[in-house]
């Protein structure tokens, strides 16, 4: 494999590192060897993937020949989405809580530090049962992510035009942070995301209220648009909009976080160039942002 790059100066204090984090909204590939490929020649030294094709891939070739596939190529698994539809009906949820105890364990093995998810920011069922019922799954996902040494990361989605349910939900900072206090479980914290911290209209001083400990997990991204006109899944590659990345990474480095950067960038349309291109572009745009922190 080609040699890695790594991003050229630290951010956090102490000297901590940003880890980039490939994103499987970057590329169209989902073989997952092949994905890791692209991460390792990129200069990514983690990624989130799919950790349900993870298992499976451990399930057929076992757990030595896939953690000697990360490691051969420098790559860490950063984290993963919660294999767990906490929104649906209880059946479903119970199909994928069972689950969730294999996906975990096999997670922990490569490197994860968290798995994540994320809440709406309007519903239409009445707020108080549907943020309790939420609550008590999602301690059950914790319960089982905490065994395994896990993380779960809550995402608060900021874009106004998923506010038009019949209720207001969890849909800042604040409120998501206050939410997981309600939860009660030690291993819950916020997954960070630049598109709905700038979308809420937060300041890099709302982040630096934030004890480090709380952040499971970041994502970044950016938008060319105002924020209250800014689309969910029409983002940009981080330093092609106008999202303050370089006062968002510096507030994060203020509070000593040094863990994974995922680059999350949803679209309509999958990017028209070669993944390998795209993941390169998207790299080389988050190290441009960081050489302003």
């Amino acid at each position: 494999m080609p040699r890695q790059e790594r991003l050229p100066r630290p951010i956090g204090k102490g000297g901590s590192w940003v880890k980039p984090c490939l994103n499987p909204s970057l590329v169209r590939t989902r073989d997952l060897e092949a994905y890791l490929d692209i991460a390792a020649q990129a200069g990514y030294t983690a990624v989130e993937a799919d950790v349900g094709a993870v298992v499976a891939l451990v399930r057929a070739q076992g757990m030595r020949a896939v953690r000697k596939l990360f490691r051969d190529r420098g790559i860490e698994l950063g984290s993963f989405g919660l294999p767990v539809d906490v929104h649906a009906e209880e059946a479903v949820f119970r199909a994928g809580l069972e689950r969730l105890p294999e996906a975990a364990a096999v997670a922990a093995e490569l490197g994860a530090r968290s798995a994540c998810t994320w809440l709406w920011p309007s519903v239409d069922e009445l707020p108080v049962p549907y943020a309790s019922r939420l609550a008590v799954r999602f301690r059950r996902c914790a319960e089982v992510l905490a065994a395994c040494g896990l993380r779960l990361g809550l995402e608060f989605v900021g874009p106004h035009h998923l506010r038009g349910r019949a209720y207001p939900f969890v849909y800042t900072m604040a409120d998501t942070l206050a939410y997981i206090d309600g939860i009660g479980a030690p291993n819950i914290g916020l997954l960070l995301d630049s598109y709905h911290w700038y979308t809420t209209e937060a300041t890099a001083e709302d982040i630096r209220r934030i004890p480090v400990h709380r952040i499971a997990h970041v994502h970044v991204n950016d938008t060319d648009r105002p924020p209250a006109e800014a689309v969910d899944n029409e983002r940009l590659l981080p330093g092609e909009g106008r999202i303050p990345l370089a006062a968002f990474f510096t507030a994060l480095a203020d509070i000593g976080y040094a863990g994974p950067v995922s680059i999350e960038v949803l679209r309509k349309e999958p990017f028209a160039e070669p993944d390998l291109e795209v993941a390169r572009r998207a790299l080389a745009g988050l190290r441009r942002v960081l050489a302003a922190v």
